[in-house]
């Protein structure tokens, strides 16, 4: 399943899975109106649809290659349509280098989550990055909101070895933010009453975190050491460990995905969702009237 929602990246992780689910033979998904747009298919009578989420809908209908013919004006015969599949379907060809653009995203829509970021962490090279929960004020979040910039204090502080190149702190960011949306990271001194500790076992905790940075980063073309890892769990035992989430993998999977192709709006983010005092900040913000200089020109 894993390698299915690697390769089938014409979907977010999460409705990748649920394609698996239901047409794990799948090799390319699109709705009905992009076969006949894109590649002049249609599709075969009595097909039973794939069904995904869709952001503003409930549902959306999805057909596999296999679901479809060519229309008489396709300009693709069937040994055509398999190589622009096989093509679309590989890694991009990134050679383990980080599009800087993405990972520039990824930075910026921390914030909504609540994570600080701190890139200048000393340790050994063998320890790259770790999240965890922090005290009230130990680190300010600067979020902008309009033509205002509302100082609050994170409620997780996201750390990474200021010796890792960008590679190496691409991965384990992904790892961390993993455990991130998995709900791994224990409460500190004064818990937040919204954040739900999932207590696994340290197996279960890397193995949820490992899988997700698998997906993210092979998705993107990068090498990471989550694979190793996962086979080297799977050749010492016979099972996966007990108590982790599939659902849980592909959801936090979706999430990090989306901080890495678009703006996460801050209403989005778990800070605006769950924090209450956050939410009454930003309203005392937006009433209190912008104070204007005396000497606007200097």
């Amino acid at each position: 399943m894993m390698k299915f929602c690697q390769s089938m990246k014409v979907l977010a992780p999460y409705n990748s899975m649920l394609a698996y689910i239901q047409r794990p033979g799948a090799k390319y998904l699109l709705n009905e109106g992009k076969w006949e747009k894109l590649f002049g298919r249609g599709i075969k009578p009595d097909t039973r649809p794939i069904l995904v989420l869709i952001p503003f809908g409930p549902l959306e209908y999805l057909f596999d290659v296999a679901d479809t013919y060519a229309l008489p004006d396709c300009n693709f015969d069937d040994e055509e349509i398999e190589k622009v599949i096989e093509e679309c379907s590989a890694p991009f060809d990134a050679n383990g280098n980080i599009d800087n653009s993405q990972y520039q995203l990824l930075l910026k829509n921390l914030s909504p989550y609540g994570i600080a970021y701190n890139p200048s962490m000393v340790a050994g090279r063998d320890y790259c990055a770790k999240i965890m929960r922090l005290d009230e004020n130990q680190e300010m979040l600067d979020i902008k909101i309009g033509n205002r910039n509302l100082k609050y204090p994170a409620n997780f502080l996201l750390s990474v070895n200021s010796k890792a190149n960008d590679t190496e702190r691409f991965a384990s960011i992904i790892h961390e933010l993993g455990h991130f949306f998995c709900h791994h990271i224990g409460a500190p001194s004064t818990p937040k009453e919204w954040w739900q500790y999932r207590p696994l076992d340290h197996g279960a905790r890397e193995f949820e975190a490992e899988s997700i940075s698998w997906l993210i980063c092979n998705r993107l073309g990068i090498s990471s050491p989550s694979e190793k890892y996962l086979n080297g769990y799977l050749d010492k035992n016979d099972e996966i460990p007990s108590g982790i989430s599939v659902d849980m993998i592909f959801k936090a999977s979706n999430d990090i995905w989306k901080m890495l192709m678009e703006p996460v709006p801050l209403a989005k983010g778990y800070l605006h969702k769950f924090d209450k005092t956050f939410v009454s900040a930003i309203k005392d913000m937006r009433e209190k009237p912008v104070q204007q200089s005396l000497f606007p020109n200097l």
